[in-house]
């Protein structure tokens, strides 16, 4: 299908660096009336994470759930989990704590790998996490 081509066009650019040229694909993508999926929210947001552009992968994600209109599926958990990953690699404690309250609040359930990232987060920064094993319990993990 037209999609499939379309990501394949979005994976390219996005592994290549060309983030603004993948920019346009999704302008010209929606322009066309075809909806974005699960894979094209990947290799954007990919695509921003190798950039170096964490705040604009957390915007892509968000758009993906705030716009029905234009996307066919929600984010994958894999992908979720690079952009947690990448924020856990910065020690930034406060946007993944924000990133993981907002992936459960779009409806993901949180599992051992979500908590096990935001830990990371918490050890990189070198800084404690109260309550922690609460948290898991009362989510089920």
């Amino acid at each position: 299908s037209t999609i499939r081509i379309l990501n394949s066009l979005l994976y390219v650019y996005s592994r290549n660096g060309m983030m603004e040229v993948a920019e346009d694909l999704v302008v010209h993508i929606i322009q066309k009336d075809f909806k974005l999926n699960s894979v094209s929210c990947h290799h954007l947001v990919a695509g921003y994470l190798k950039a170096g552009h964490t705040s604009k992968a957390l915007e892509t994600i968000a758009r993906f759930h705030e716009n029905p209109s234009y996307v066919s599926s929600r984010p994958w958990l894999d992908t979720l989990l690079l952009v947690l990953d990448a924020l856990a690699q910065n020690g930034d404690t406060q946007q993944a704590e924000e990133a993981f309250t907002n992936f459960a609040k779009q409806g993901h359930h949180r599992n051992t790998g979500l908590y096990n990232t935001l830990l990371k987060a918490y050890l990189k920064a070198g800084k404690p996490i109260a309550g922690f094993l609460q948290r898991m319990a009362t989510d089920g993990v």
